[in-house]
């Protein structure tokens, strides 16, 4: 998938400028090219080891890796919570359940889709943002986006559906940022997973549209039940 190429590229810089935490001592052979990169949920972690569920893309099947004896710091990331991980699994074989080996994790943003109008939401008002991919996995909306921030996420980073389109057959969904005006905010790569499970599992809808403003360009990207 293209994304994984995309995420490959940006977290293999992260990973190497120390943003990103190594879980191996010695990364020295390591072949990057076999490296997967995804966006996973924390199960349990433990000295004993760490156990993560992900999906490949859309509705694929639910694979459960596991991390014998890396133990993922629960202060940063929590049981539960979304989080990017670098790994190689064991068998060589990619989004298949087993054991793996994991070089990196990195805490991402977690959000859940939030019901809201036209009037509460100032018009949609957003600012514009560098939308990189957007990608559905299970009841999750994935993002991987460049804006301003300074700590651990933009002033605002909230998915909004639009509360009047909620009986439609493709409720109509908000992007909505606003930048970081802290002194010390930088523009960079940000990471995002929204629970959207509130809208999409709604027995009567085909979809759920997204409006981002993205590059100087309103944009809406659907996804497919």
């Amino acid at each position: 998938m293209k994304i994984k190429t995309s995420i490959l590229s940006l977290l293999t810089v992260l990973l190497c400028t120390g943003l990103m935490t190594s879980c191996k001592s010695n990364d020295d052979g390591v072949d990057w090219s076999n490296v997967l990169y995804d966006i996973c949920t924390l199960t349990s972690s433990s000295p004993s080891g760490s156990t993560v569920t992900l999906r490949k893309d859309g509705d694929s099947p639910l694979v459960t890796l596991t991390f014998a004896n890396q133990q993922v710091d629960t202060e940063r990331v929590a049981v539960g919570e979304r989080f990017l991980i670098a790994y190689i699994p064991e068998s060589g074989t990619a989004y298949e359940s087993g054991p793996a080996l994991m070089y990196g994790y990195m805490p991402i943003y977690n959000g859940v889709i939030t019901e809201g109008t036209k009037d509460s939401t100032d018009s949609w008002a957003t600012m514009m943002q560098s939308l990189q991919a957007m990608w559905r996995t299970g009841e999750w909306i994935n993002i991987q986006t460049i804006c301003t921030y300074s700590n651990d996420r933009p002033a605002r980073y909230e998915l909004v559906v639009d509360k009047s389109t909620l009986s439609d057959d493709y409720p109509r969904a908000y992007l909505l940022y606003e930048a970081d005006d802290d002194a010390k905010a930088n523009t960079k790569e940000f990471y995002a997973s929204f629970n959207i499970a509130d809208v999409w599992e709604l027995d009567h809808i085909k979809g759920l549209s997204v409006n981002i403003y993205s590059d100087g360009e309103h944009k809406v990207i659907t996804f497919q039940k």
